[in-house]
């Protein structure tokens, strides 16, 4: 690809390059979107390219192939291959999503979950209207594991005991109970000594993967681990579309 005009070789060394399991198109949308870039990020795909404007913060048109705005954004997001290039400074009077890059990225995850587990794809899921099955606390536990990189789920008591778990990996289930009892409460202790508050949730990255706790209620917490290479804004979203159910399930 030949330099852009007016850019750096060191720029484009930077904010050029392949998706991998390491970086991919959702990692990239928020790096150009928290650094409050201006330009256009050009994802070469198999098939087709994409192409996503930013302004500052936010996400303001999307196009892939036929698609435009947040059907292509959504589309896109799903790539797990290809190249891209951010070129600063570039600019289009074609507006058609007009979001902050985290509310219209969360929101494009969503409906690719959607799309991804539903068995009849999007048309097929029930209204907003529509009653709903609950599903038991395993089912939703067991769903976290369809996300790429979750290895094991399991709500655990503070005192350490296993409410519900589900894996597939080789992790010893009651280890991760004692360990995540005795972390949280550390966690909570560092949080009021800081005068921060109690700990809502929190996530812990090691070399050779990631561990996500959220409270569910005073007396259970969910704990998700994962590989270092997980979609990050997956498990935020799955963590709080589920929220809702985990605690019914509970009751």
């Amino acid at each position: 690809m030949d330099k852009q005009e007016g850019f750096s070789s060191d720029y484009m060394a930077r904010f050029a390059g392949s998706l991998s399991s390491e970086l991919n198109i959702s990692e990239i949308i928020q790096l150009a979107g928290r650094n409050m870039k201006l330009g256009l990020l050009t994802i070469f795909g198999d098939e087709e390219n994409a192409k996503i404007y930013f302004d500052k913060g936010n996400i303001v048109s999307a196009s892939c192939g036929h698609l435009n705005g947040f059907n292509a954004l959504v589309e896109t997001i799903s790539w797990k291959h290809g190249g891209f290039i951010f070129e600063e400074g570039l600019t289009t009077n074609n507006i058609n999503i007009g979001r902050d890059y985290s509310t219209a990225l969360l929101n494009a995850v969503k409906k690719l979950d959607e799309r991804n587990y539903s068995p009849g794809g999007v048309d097929s899921l029930p209204d907003a209207g529509e009653e709903k099955t609950m599903t038991s606390l395993k089912e939703q536990l067991e769903d976290f594991l369809k996300v790429e990189g979750v290895i094991t789920v399991v709500v655990v008591g503070r005192d350490g005991f296993i409410i519900d778990a589900s894996s597939k990996g080789d992790l010893n289930i009651n280890d991760v109970g004692a360990v995540v009892s005795t972390g949280m409460g550390s966690s909570e202790s560092m949080g009021i000594d800081l005068r921060v508050g109690n700990m809502n949730q929190g996530m812990l990255e090691y070399e050779d993967g990631i561990i996500f706790m959220r409270e569910i209620s005073e007396d259970a917490i969910l704990v998700v681990v994962s590989t270092p290479q997980v979609n990050l804004g997956m498990i935020r979203f799955q963590m709080k579309k589920r929220m809702g159910d985990i605690v019914a399930a509970l009751e």
